[in-house]
């Protein structure tokens, strides 16, 4: 599967990465290592190491998982058709159109929509590419580089911060404002692909 990190999103794109997905691609339930060979033969050389994983104070085995699984696996949003993916830490708003099937890191954060509407996703897109959003979120998150030298700052837009970012309601309403930075966005968005 595509895997996308905070350091693979720069620029409004990112950079192709992937990993391996243990699990059946339509149930999302662990993959059998007997009918993919292939899987085992990949992963019983590192089965000591990932049986005794620690996530919530036990191991996978004691959380009822199987050895080789993600120790965590949120699979509402691996289910999603798309969903906005930004860099944790950045000099600046990265926002981007990440399409099934995809994964993320922790340095990734995942911005899931309450709809599948693929103009809603442009619309919110637009809005945090804004300068207006760029303005708002370097008040609010933490600058990691901060010094005399603007270029080093490195701010980290964690989940919670861009959450909270103010949408002015006439960006969101259908309209003129909302139809023009929703093609905005779709644009770039062609263009980059």
């Amino acid at each position: 599967r595509a895997l996308s990190t905070g350091d693979s999103i720069r620029d409004w794109a990112r950079e192709e990465s992937f990993a391996l997905f243990p699990y059946e691609a339509d149930s999302l339930e662990p993959a059998s290592l007997f009918k993919h060979p292939a899987l085992k033969s990949f992963f019983q050389p590192f089965k000591d190491f990932l049986s005794v994983r620690v996530a919530y104070g036990k191991t996978q085995v004691e959380r009822g998982l199987k050895w080789y699984e993600y120790s965590m696996l949120f699979r509402d949003r691996v289910r999603r058709l798309f969903a906005i993916g930004i860099p944790e830490i950045a000099t600046h708003n990265h926002a981007i159109l990440l399409q099934r099937p995809f994964l993320a890191t922790q340095t990734a954060p995942i911005l899931c929509l309450r709809s599948d509407d693929l103009n809603d996703a442009h619309n919110i897109i637009g809005v945090l590419n804004s300068s207006m959003s760029l303005f708002w979120l370097k008040t609010v998150c933490f600058n990691k580089g901060a010094g005399g030298e603007e270029e080093r700052d490195r701010f980290v837009y964690a989940g919670g911060k861009v959450q909270e970012l103010p949408i002015p309601q006439a960006l969101l309403a259908p309209g003129l404002l909302r139809e023009r930075l929703t093609a905005l966005s779709r644009a770039c968005w062609q263009r980059g692909q």
